[in-house]
């Protein structure tokens, strides 16, 4: 939001071209494209397209309600709701086709309205509200004691209420439906007996009260101040805690995870003072952070992946950093500035020094094309490791082009609006290796370069692989560890298209998401540039 001045700022994850919407429905919108970072936009607004809406609901007209315009790739929400009249005003809109829906919290929301918007004119719109369900009840114990301050929700209603200190309950609206399922969200109470009710009979809800036991959290004998005990998160000063647990007949379950220590999950008499609970501390990863010349780098961030913590490298670089709460194969990163380093330990080397060389990663540049091969201005480019937990979004400028700096390892990028295929298909995934100072990564139908046309039949779970080289009989991890490797996921129509591929030879797999193949004729070797499609499998009419 604007503040009273009309000062904005907005967060962007990366360069590029964005569109910025302003709106206010009593003074007007207005719609800029403008390239990150930029200071002083100035945003105009102008009076464009109008609605107005009259809100009824059985035949009357409804005041505080709110209406919202949606569009492809967003929405517009009115600014203050309906008055006495029933009417939300709504100006400065751009024109075009929208989905009009109102909604007020006493009633269900309207149905979704197609409506079209032009420019300099207003548009008068009528949507019906539907008067919803009540869902009333009461919680009880199992003396049939009323139960205040509990929770309840109902599947398919509005917000959870809180029962009052009769233990009522009052839920609206809620959907049409014949049945009411009821769940109980308490830390001290859980739901027994009945949950689900007809519309038209009584509701009482039976909770049993949790046993509450007391004890204490200690790490190598220190109390620990910051723990999680049976999934809830506990804060205490001297370790201390007082919580509902599971009974298993006389015993109670205790499970317990605590940062740099191990998890422990214990089983004692259920007694109010369960004593103290003291977890071993992890294994660490100790090493040293450098620069390229053998310089210690103090203040680098340490992580590890899977870990739960991250420390700072000393002035002279050193670090310790806890294990994983189990062995598994992790992957140590430093990371300050814009340098970074990596290094994956196996559960054998845990307690071997680790040194951490920072390096300029690799600089990726590039340009996404739509499917008729032109630069897509304000494109996303979605970026994944797995191995160092990295999730990125960068944008493209104007001119389609994007830059990004990557530490050297194995990627998955994906960029929805150079999709070639817009009937519901989930868009090509590009498995890779980023290595090197600089890497050039076009995606699209990139001009000059070859497509390849294949015919499936689809199916529910059913992957498509494309990798470069003649690998036909290569399993799903040979392509997932292949230097450049496409994945299709579930295509939607029997013949997909890939753009941007490469002059070469390229092998094709079909088969279901973990590898299993259901019939003959489901892998391929074809060369691009290909005449004609490819067929796996026999492909429907």
């Amino acid at each position: 939001l604007a503040n009273a001045e009309g000062h904005f700022v907005a967060t962007v994850p990366s360069p590029g071209q964005y569109v910025l919407n302003a709106h206010h429905s009593d003074w007007g919108g207005t719609s800029q494209k403008v390239t990150a970072p930029k200071e002083d936009v100035v945003l105009s607004l102008e009076s464009k397209a109008s609605a107005e809406i009259v809100v009824t609901a059985d035949g009357q007209r409804v005041e505080g309600a709110m209406a919202n315009l949606i569009y492809g790739e967003g929405s517009f929400s009115s600014d203050r709701p309906s008055g006495a009249d029933g009417v939300v005003t709504m100006h400065g809109l751009p024109p075009g086709p929208y989905e009009l829906v109102a909604h007020h919290e006493m009633f269900l929301p309207s149905a979704r309205q197609k409506v079209t918007l032009e420019d300099g004119k207003t548009a008068r719109f009528t949507v019906e509200l539907v008067k919803g369900l009540s869902a009333a009840g009461t919680v009880v114990d199992e003396k049939k004691m009323p139960v205040p301050d509990v929770e309840v929700s109902v599947f398919g209603g509005a917000h959870p209420v809180k029962t009052d200190a009769d233990g009522h309950f009052h839920i609206e609206p809620v959907r049409q439906v014949t049945r009411f399922g009821f769940r109980i969200n308490s830390r001290m109470y859980e739901q027994v007996g009945r949950n689900s009710y007809k519309v038209d009979e009584p509701v009482e809800l039976t909770v049993r009260k949790l046993d509450v036991f007391r004890g204490r959290v200690l790490c190598d004998n220190a109390p620990v101040t910051s723990f999680r005990i049976a999934g809830r998160e506990v804060t205490s000063a001297d370790g201390n805690f007082e919580e509902p647990l599971d009974r298993a007949n006389d015993n109670v379950i205790v499970d317990i995870e605590a940062p740099n220590c191990e998890p422990l999950s214990d089983i004692r008499p259920a007694k109010p003072d369960l004593g103290d609970f003291n977890l071993k501390r992890l294994p660490q990863f100790t090493g040293t952070v450098k620069d390229e010349t053998g310089q210690p780098i103090g203040d680098a961030q340490v992580s590890c992946v899977p870990c739960d913590s991250e420390t700072r490298s000393k002035g002279d670089g050193t670090f310790s950093l806890s294990t994983p709460s189990f062995p598994i194969q992790t992957t140590v990163i430093a990371r300050k500035g814009r340098k970074s380093a990596s290094q994956t330990v196996m559960p054998e080397q845990f307690g071997a020094p680790i040194s951490l060389t920072l390096g300029r990663g690799t600089t990726v540049t590039g340009t996404v094309y739509s499917p008729q091969g032109s630069p897509i201005g304000g494109a996303d480019v979605e970026i994944f490791n797995a191995s160092d937990n990295l999730n990125k979004l960068v944008v493209t400028g104007a001119d389609g082009t994007y830059s990004v700096e990557l530490t050297p390892g194995n990627y998955q990028v994906v960029s929805r609006a150079a999709l070639n295929n817009p009937q519901g298909e989930e868009p090509p995934v590009l498995y890779l290796a980023i290595s090197g100072a600089t890497q050039r990564l076009d995606i699209g139908a990139v001009p000059g370069m070859g497509t390849l046309s294949v015919q499936v039949v689809p199916r529910p779970g059913s992957v498509l692989w494309v990798t470069k080289g003649e690998n036909p009989s290569a399993s799903v991890n040979d392509v997932l560890s292949a230097p450049w490797a496409m994945m299709v996921f579930q295509p939607q129509a029997n013949r997909f298209v890939i753009p941007g591929l490469e002059p070469g030879v390229y092998s094709l797999a079909y088969t279901n998401f973990r590898g299993g193949e259901e019939g003959p004729g489901l892998r391929a070797v074809v060369r691009v540039p290909q005449q004609g499609d490819v067929v796996l499998g026999v492909a429907q009419p």
